[in-house]
């Protein structure tokens, strides 16, 4: 056992001189080209709010949100069961990487009308576009002007995101 102990610093020592060694020849990494869309992002977006940062509030309101829906509260035991996790962790969980990958949509961020206006209008003048967001509407028994404004923010969730 005390052999192996050995073994084990000596080869936790050379490693940590191999990585020395090697870091101090690296080259910095060459600064990585930013997105082909990245202009398309408005630079007055407000920064993405990070996973661990999100209100418990919110976060509580989306968990409300997943019960509501059976096929999703259904996904999250399942998830639940695979992994051998509580249920009300994972659904604060599931709720939390929601809320993250929808943070304009579902107010963990605030948008700027000037920034959600472009979107709404961009959408407006599509045709076939706005004929989806009215059938959206009719569907989800909402207005067309919330239709639009929930489809904006999706836009804008997907730009944050880098798709």
């Amino acid at each position: 056992m005390k052999m192996r102990t050995i073994l084990l610093a000596c080869t936790g020592i050379a490693a940590a001189l191999l990585l020395a060694a090697c870091s101090g020849k690296k080259e910095a990494p060459a600064a990585s080209a930013a997105p082909a869309d990245a202009a398309a992002v408005p630079a007055d977006l407000p920064a993405r709010v990070p996973m661990n940062e999100i209100s418990l509030e919110l976060v509580d309101k989306a968990v409300k949100m997943i019960e509501a829906d059976a096929a999703w509260l259904q996904q999250v035991k399942d998830k639940a069961a695979a992994g051998n996790m509580p249920l009300a962790y994972q659904l604060k969980d599931d709720a939390r990487f929601f809320l993250f990958e929808h943070q304009a949509e579902y107010g963990v961020i605030q948008i700027p009308d000037d920034v959600l206006q472009p979107q709404m209008d961009q959408i407006k003048n599509d045709a076939a576009w706005f004929a989806t967001i009215e059938q959206q509407a009719r569907e989800r028994g909402i207005s067309v002007e919330e239709s639009l404004r929930k489809n904006a923010l999706y836009m804008i969730d997907q730009r944050l995101l880098g798709k």
